[in-house]
This record gives C-alpha cells, structure tokens and sequence, in this order.
C-alpha cells in the first residue's frame, strides 16, 4: 500500500472503513454486526459536501477523503470513483499531488476495519505523509452506544461509557477508536470521531440506505392497494428516532477538521430534532397517494407475515442502572416487525408489483432485490426509543440543522430523479 501512496498528500484525512460485500447477510458477517441484528449504515462521505465557494473549493484542496470499502482496491479504480463523485456531486474534491489512492488492506483475524486503519496509517508513516497531516476524520456511528444490542441509556451522550468487557460482542468502532488514539500519541496530526446514526442519503448503484428501501415499500404499497401499513413495532411507532442527513453530517466533517476545539474528540451528529414515525408516517402516505388505515395496528396480516427477534439479555442501559436507580428495572429490548420486510419482498404479489412499476416508470429493475430490507426491519421494528444529545458540538459552535422529514423528502426526490423510485409529484 505505502508504494501506491507515494506522493498523497493532505493536510486533513476523512476515513470511513466499511467492506461491501455479494449479499446483505454478507455485509453484517464482515463489518461486524453480529447477524440478524442491524447494520448503521455508516456513510461514504467522500461525496457529500457540497462546494458553495471558491473558499470551500481551496480549503478542500488539502484534504483527502479515504472510502475504504474493499479489501483491495487499485489505484486507477479508486481513482475513477473520486473523479466520478466529484463530478456527479459536485461535493468533496479529493484532490492531492497524484489522483491514485488505494486501501489495500491484510485482513487480521476477524477485524477487517481494524486493519484498515491501521494497514493505511502505517503506510503514510513510511511514504512521509503523516508528516504534513493535520487531522484525522474517523466515522463510526450509534452502535458505539449498543443501539443493536437493545435500549441504550437516554440520551447518549459522548461521555456515556463503551458497551464492552465480558459477555459483550466485539465492537470495531472500539478498536478503531483506540488503534486512533494510539497512533495519534506520537503523531503531529489529532483526530476527530463521528457517531451519526439512521443515516438518510442517497448513493447511485447502492441501496444500502433508509431512504431507498422506505421509497420503494411505500411505492410497491401504493401499487397494490393503496394502504400505507408500518411495518414495524407498534411500539416505536410513537416512540422517538434521532436521524442524520448524509449531507449534514458531511458539512460536520467539514467543520469539525477546521475547528481547533475539536482536537481528539469524538461527536455525535445527528439532525438536531427528535423525530417519530407517528409524526412522518402520515407525511408519507400523502406524499405517495397512501391511505393510513384507521386501526393499522388491528388490520389483520397473515400469521406468518411478521417476525419478533430478541435482542441482548443484558440491554446496554443495564451497563449504569444501579447508578441511575433503574437496577433491576431495565428490559432487554426486541425488534417487532408485524410485517416482516425481508419476508415481504420475496412475495410473489410484491415482485409481480414491483415488476409492473418498473415497466411502467422505467426504474432500476434490481431495487427490490438490492434494498436491504434487514436493516429497515431493524430500524422500524425496535422497540426502544433512540435520543442521541448533540450538546457537546453545540458547546463548541456547530448550529448545523436539519428537518428530519425534509431531509428524507429531500432523498426521495433525489431518488425519483435517478429512476430508483417512481415519480410522486406533478
């Protein structure tokens, strides 16, 4: 790797490590998420800040944004990406003394993205590049509270403690953050960590997103009868969510590599609001044609349709009870699907559904079968609330906000235009 990163350099490192794989089971197994539980969606940022002036467009000239995604990469195919983003996105300008970039990784025992990490700032110490390097911008996300594992103490915050030691399942955000710390001790660059979590964005030619696998149920539920069901816990339902837009949190990215007071510290970024699916599920309906039906949650389903999966016996909230006088009183928590949307997209009906509106709309033929379903089931199926506390950037000047519906009204549009979904409006 340090041969094919000859003469990179930057001032500030954007790295988010995460290895695509054949299948949506596949991604879980590898990236650590202990399967069937959830997967966070940790986003691309190599594309999403978008450049207002000529200013941006000098301040990013020095950074070199690091999307790590494949054990192996060559150089001319990495390359091809960054010039493709930038200008399909007119967003985050990789630019450095040579366009090749490559994260060629040796996979260690079953820590891929500890690898990663490491492998690639090992070789910047032996091209010289860390030399010049400035920060280090390290994206993770919520499951540093144990959001998959069950109710997390509310609201997170940074300084909550990790979800790990005895009886808990590794978690490669922890070893990334600390592989970071200790690199950094030695180093003349610091470094910044992101937890965002339910991420809303749109990536062309990758469906691993909220936005597109949501667009595509409530487009194949208009075509069938027209009534908007959610699919998840009636719990969560008029529970609480915290999401991130990709391009809020990329504008994040941004400000945290250029704020001083940032320096070796990790941050939650979220929209600034608190939202719940009771709030948005009526907006959708609207916005498709969809009819709610009155009692939803009594509307009859075939007794096979859903599925009910328990999570951790020990929920991470368990971790600080006795200090919060909750000891013996926190339940593990459960994702409760009335309909099971793994299940729900090999029914032939939906297929045959599906089909008929890619006919009719000329969308992308392999949405249904590329959307993961697994990760909305676990997003609307919880049956915990998530409230994620963005006061310590807040703190530190960061007024970065974003409308939750709008951001995700925003992805469907986008969605619409790229022929993913079908088109909604006028």
């Amino acid at each position: 790797m340090a041969q094919q990163l000859q003469g990179v350099e930057a001032d500030y490192l954007f790295f988010a490590a995460y290895l695509q794989k054949d299948s949506e089971q596949e991604n879980w197994d590898v990236n650590g998420k202990a399967p069937p539980l959830a997967t966070d969606n940790a986003p691309h940022i190599n594309h999403m800040i978008p450049l207002k002036s000529d200013k941006d467009m000098s301040t990013l000239s020095s950074i070199v944004c690091i999307r790590a995604q494949r054990v192996h990469f060559s150089p001319t195919a990495l390359s091809s990406m960054f010039e493709h983003r930038v200008l399909e996105h007119s967003a985050f300008y990789p630019s450095a003394k040579q366009p090749s970039l490559m994260t060629n990784c040796t996979v260690v025992a079953d820590n891929h993205q500890g690898a990663m990490l490491r492998n690639f700032l090992d070789a910047l110490e032996i091209t010289g590049a860390n030399t010049k390097l400035k920060r280090v911008i390290l994206t993770t996300g919520a499951k540093q509270y144990g959001v998959h594992l069950g109710p997390p103490k509310q609201p997170m915050e940074e300084s909550d403690p990790w979800i790990d030691g005895p009886g808990r399942p590794p978690n490669f955000y922890y070893n990334q953050q600390n592989i970071l710390a200790e690199k950094a001790k030695n180093a003349s660059w610091d470094y910044v960590v992101t937890y965002p979590n339910d991420v809303i964005g749109v990536a062309k030619g990758n469906f691993m997103n909220l936005a597109t696998s949501l667009g595509i149920y409530t487009a194949v539920s208009k075509e069938l009868d027209g009534q908007l069901l959610f699919p998840g816990s009636e719990t969560f339902y008029t529970g609480f969510d915290c999401f991130t837009y990709s391009r809020l949190h990329a504008q994040f990215n941004l400000w945290a590599a250029m704020e001083p007071r940032c320096s070796n510290q990790a941050f939650n970024v979220v929209n600034g609001d608190a939202e719940s699916w009771q709030n948005m599920w009526p907006k959708l309906a609207k916005r498709v044609g969809c009819k709610i039906p009155a009692n939803q949650f009594d509307v009859p389903l075939d007794p096979d349709a859903g599925s009910v999966m328990n999570l951790a016996p020990k929920p991470p909230i368990a971790e600080t009870a006795a200090e919060r006088g909750l000891e013996d009183r926190v339940k593990p928590g459960k994702v409760e699907q009335r309909i099971d949307l793994t299940k729900w997209s090999q029914r032939p009906d939906v297929i045959s559904a599906w089909d008929r509106l890619v006919a009719r709309e000329g969308l992308e033929k392999d949405g249904l079968a590329k959307a993961t379903w697994g990760f909305l089931g676990f997003v609307l199926g919880r049956n915990y609330n998530l409230i994620i506390s963005m006061s310590k950037a807040r703190k530190l000047g960061w007024t970065g906000y974003i409308d939750t519906w709008d951001s995700l009204s925003q992805c469907f549009d986008e969605l619409e235009k790229e022929k993913i979904l079908p088109k909604t409006g006028p």
